[in-house]
Parts: C-alpha cells; sequence; structure tokens
C-alpha cells in the first residue's frame, strides 16, 4: 500500500504532512515544559545574562526513569536481556549518580531551550 493510498487516522496524518497542514496544526500544541519551570535572569556586564532554571522533581523524575532506561540498554547485566534489566538492579550496580548524569546531559539541552523561549532570550552561543 502506498502512502498516497492510505486510509484511516494513519492516512489522514500522512495526508496532512503531505500537504503541509500538520506542520501548523502541531506546532500550536504545548511541546514545552515552560509552564512547570521556573525561571530568572540576572543581568551581568558585557551584554551577558545569567539564566537560572528551577525544574519540578518530578519532571526530573521522568528524566531519570528514561535515562535508567537508556542505562538498561547499553548495560550488560548477566541474566537478562539487553534493555530488561530492572531499575532497583541498575540502580546497586551502577548507582544512582551515573543516572542523574546521564539524565542531566539528556535533558539539559531541553530545559535549556524552554528557558530561552520562556525568557524571550537571544541566545548567541551554547552555555
Amino acid at each position: 500500500m502506498s502512502r498516497a493510498s492510505a486510509t484511516g487516522p494513519i492516512g489522514e496524518v500522512i495526508a496532512r504532512i503531505v500537504s503541509g497542514s500538520a506542520f501548523t496544526e502541531w506546532s500550536e500544541a504545548p511541546d514545552t515544559l515552560a509552564p512547570f519551570m521556573d525561571t530568572s535572569i540576572e543581568t551581568l556586564p558585557e551584554n551577558k545574562v545569567r539564566l537560572h532554571v528551577a525544574v519540578p522533581a518530578a519532571e526530573f523524575d521522568k528524566a531519570l526513569d528514561a535515562a535508567f532506561r537508556k542505562l538498561a540498554r547499553e548495560v550488560r547485566i548477566p541474566g537478562f536481556r539487553p534493555g530488561k534489566a530492572p531499575r532497583k538492579l541498575l540502580e546497586a550496580r551502577l548507582g544512582t549518580e551515573v543516572a542523574r548524569d546521564q539524565a542531566l546531559r539528556d535533558s539539559v539541552p531541553e530545559y535549556y531551550r524552554d528557558a530561552i523561549a520562556s525568557e524571550a532570550l537571544d541566545a548567541i552561543a551554547p552555555p
């Protein structure tokens, strides 16, 4: 079955993507953490600012869970298929610090992007 002849919900989504209407419809959906984050800026000399971002613990816990799932796929634990080791076992073997580091590496760019947008800043260089 070709994409042009697809029917049902998938066919409708493909048709919207092909016609270009999906981009305007989907871009209006809230896909940021900005309403949940507390952000503030501190003005520094030489046109610089310091951006302060506070993310709720519940949101970071989601990133931590995703980090443990990612680590489970990468780490080989005897007796478990790749990606199937339980979180408690990963915590015991690797420690929570490894997962926190991974969660920060994966989620900070998203938090940064949302904070820049919510404070209406123009970033000219990465942090």
